[in-house]
């Protein structure tokens, strides 16, 4: 199942990444994962990995993506087909 939502937060992403970096780390994700089998938590791992080295203060884990929001948010792993 697809979460409904799941174009909204990568949307988000891309404008928070910058589209040309986001759709490097999307193709650095796909290939790294070609032939296999993947999931939320590993496009999460990848995300935060991302946001760690290229968006510093960024929290991947709150709705606002800074320090303090609530948790449960468009960037929750549910978002993302698993």
């Amino acid at each position: 199942m697809v979460y409904a939502g799941g174009g909204g937060m990568l949307a988000n992403l891309a404008g928070r990444f910058g589209l040309d970096r986001f759709e490097l780390i999307l193709r650095a994700y796909a290939h790294d994962h070609r032939n296999g089998v993947t999931d939320a938590a590993s496009f999460r791992t990848t995300i935060d990995r991302a946001a760690a080295r290229y968006l510093p203060g960024f929290d991947t884990h709150t709705r606002s993506g800074t320090a303090g929001g609530p948790r449960g948010s468009q960037l929750d792993p549910g978002a993302v087909a698993a």
